[in-house]
């Protein structure tokens, strides 16, 4: 991946996971985040009141986000990609395109299936190219489940700032992610967040 890189503190539970903050440069190096950090982010309350306030969570669908999401797969030729909001119980899929079984038909996994959930607390992009090699992920209960080996996912922010979940794409083989992949789920998750947007502003009129 072209870019310079940009040096951070290594710790080996998040080690083979790429991340990419938002208008900077990729880095190999890991995030140090620690488990009680992580969790903190993941149980803030003010961010927890804004999922509540989406109406998206808990099995709810929204045709628009489903689309943006079968886009998505057909652009960068993958099998599943998801609009996910992540709580602090698991995540929720009001778009999704692709996926089987009971994240499918239930619209969201516990954070035991979540990748998603490491977008939100590192507030940056993830990239994985084999889960098989990641230290954070290799034990994910995603990979048994749902077959997920490739996983590359964006900041779904609100007008706050707060990061509520991510826009991600699977492919359940090894992949290594280019710039313009990113590229193009940032301009798919700006799309998929005006529109959870615009619902919630018009469920509260």
């Amino acid at each position: 991946m072209s870019g310079a890189v940009v040096a951070r503190p290594s710790a080996d539970w998040m080690a083979h996971a790429v991340f990419r903050q938002q208008h900077m440069p990729f880095s190999s190096d890991s995030v140090p985040l620690s488990p009680a950090v992580h969790m903190a982010r993941l149980t803030d309350p003010a961010r927890l009141a804004a999922l509540e306030a989406s109406l998206l969570l808990d099995g709810v669908g929204l045709p628009i986000l489903d689309r943006l999401a079968r886009i998505a797969c057909a652009l960068l030729a993958v099998p599943v990609a998801l609009v996910s909001l992540v709580d602090d119980h698991g995540q929720h899929f009001p778009g999704l395109a692709g996926l089987e079984g009971f994240a499918g038909d239930d619209r969201g996994t516990p954070l035991s299936h979540s990748f998603c959930q490491y977008v939100v607390t590192s507030d940056c992009a993830m990239l994985v190219e084999d889960a098989a090699l990641s230290e954070l992920v290799r034990d994910n209960l995603a990979r048994r489940d749902l077959g997920v080996v490739a996983y590359a996912g964006v900041p779904l922010r609100n007008a706050e700032g707060q990061t509520l979940g991510a826009f991600c794409a699977i492919d359940t083989k090894p992949r290594a992610w280019a710039d313009d992949d990113l590229s193009l789920l940032e301009n798919l998750a700006a799309a998929a967040m005006a529109e959870i947007r615009a619902r919630s502003q018009a469920c509260r009129e």
